[in-house]
């Protein structure tokens, strides 16, 4: 019998688990994002409270559980309450006033004592004949003990009181601390989101520079083009480039007029002056016009040519138009 009661899950954890299997989600993940141990998770599932740190602990993970899976966390803690109520064990509350203070014998001194006194005064009074002190007498006597009557229920009252005031400042400590344990478990979740959305909004930045950056390239680019004069209208003798290649153009005395590499696109416009020659070492990436007419490759990629006479007629005759 004992056996099956424990295997009976709680009402209260079955309704939290199958919220989270509704969304798909573990106890390694809740346990990730609440940071409440999957331990923990699983013992409010099934009910198992002793193997909580205590209800006050077992209110707060309850109620952080509850708002991650998107629960009224209040109506959800109230109802594992309830369930659980007389589950946890009570510590016995301890009396400031001691077994031996109870026991003391004041209040049966006090009443013997005015007794004594009573009778003393009572067998005067008879021999003294005033009735009026007698009369006086036994109404001391009465008030006497009245007052020791009420002097023992105020100790007694005391008692009560005290435990009760112990008890309310116990469940005022429980309940400040699962206000503390679910605060810290709050904050804890929130600066993760927090966390989450600034690496996505670096993120998100990093991507808008790249397209920036992308985007002023293209327009270099664009510019560049635009720049660059159409080979099909320039008179004379124009080399261009459609690969990487080294150029040195010299006049007819061999003094040396232009010299670079050329990237695929740039031109070079000959000067009109006869005796021009030309050394490349890649014959196969550059293209020769005259007057925006294309001629045939002066030789293939990667080939060295030197003394290349750049004068149009030479050229025309040598090499022809495609």
């Amino acid at each position: 019998m004992i056996e099956e009661e424990q295997k009976k899950e709680s009402a209260t954890g079955t309704k939290l688990r199958q919220a989270r299997e509704r969304l798909k989600y573990s106890l390694i993940d809740v346990s990730s994002a609440t940071k409440i141990r999957q331990a923990q998770l699983d013992a409010i599932e099934k009910g198992n409270i002793e193997t909580l740190p205590g209800m006050t602990y077992a209110i707060g993970f309850v109620k952080v559980y509850a708002k991650y899976l998107e629960l009224d966390e209040n109506v959800i803690a109230e109802e594992f309450k309830a369930e659980h109520v007389g589950e946890e064990k009570k510590p016995e509350l301890a009396m400031n006033v001691s077994e031996a203070e109870i026991s003391k014998p004041y209040p049966k001194i006090l009443i013997l004592s005015t007794i004594l006194a009573v009778g003393l005064l009572i067998i005067w009074a008879i021999f003294s004949g005033d009735d009026v002190q007698v009369a006086e007498v036994r109404e001391v006597k009465t008030e006497q003990i009245a007052v020791s009557e009420v002097s023992q229920d105020s100790r007694t009252d005391g008692i009560t009181e005290e435990n009760a005031e112990l008890l309310d400042i116990k469940e005022e400590d429980e309940a400040l601390e699962e206000e503390l344990i679910v605060k810290k478990t709050e904050e804890t979740h929130q600066l993760m989101i927090e966390k989450k959305k600034e690496a996505l909004a670096n993120e998100e930045d990093h991507q808008r520079q790249l397209e920036e950056e992308i985007e002023i390239k293209k327009a270099k680019l664009e510019a560049r083009q635009k720049e660059k004069p159409n080979v099909a209208k320039i008179s004379g003798v124009v080399i261009k480039s459609s690969q990487a290649s080294w150029i040195q153009v010299s006049d007819a005395n061999g003094n040396t007029v232009f010299k670079k590499v050329l990237r695929p696109g740039d031109l070079y416009a000959v000067p009109k002056q006869k005796g021009m020659r030309m050394l490349t070492a890649n014959a196969g990436g550059i293209d020769i016009y005259i007057d925006g007419k294309k001629l045939n490759k002066l030789g293939g990629k990667g080939a060295v040519i030197r003394g290349i006479f750049l004068d149009p007629s030479e050229l025309i005759s040598r090499y022809k138009f495609e």
